[in-house]
């Protein structure tokens, strides 16, 4: 009975090793999590970064059916550069904000500064 279990367990292993490396499918999650995190941040709300995010989940998928079909190679490749994709849309969307909120702090000063009769000094973004 044992040995029957391990022989099944054995097979089992042997034939999941031979439809996806470890590696491929850790380029997979590597991809499905950047795209995660962009989403998080609501990537799909900010302009420059809904293009990467769309792009990056494109390419998770055309990898994920890449791995379906064995091109391993091609996949690591596909997944690699949705990663990066996605992890460009995250950059960007948490940026926004950050720009924003710049933005109004340098509204603020040219504010205070017309205000006190400004001192002739501008300040440029």
């Amino acid at each position: 009975m044992r040995v029957t279990f391990l022989a099944a367990a054995a097979a089992a292993v042997g034939l999941s090793a031979c439809a996806t490396s470890p590696a491929s499918m850790m380029k997979l999650a590597d991809a499905r999590g950047a795209v995660r995190a962009a989403e998080q941040f609501n990537a799909d709300q900010v302009s420059p970064a809904s293009s990467y995010l769309a792009l990056a989940r494109q390419e998770t998928a055309e990898g994920k059916q890449l791995l379906e079909v064995g091109r391993k190679q091609r996949a690591g490749y596909v997944l690699e550069r949705a990663a990066a994709d996605a992890e460009l849309a995250l950059a960007l969307a948490s940026e926004a904000p950050v720009r924003a909120e710049a933005q109004r702090t340098l509204d603020q000063v040219q504010q205070l500064q017309q205000g006190v009769g400004g001192s002739g000094t501008e300040v440029k973004p």
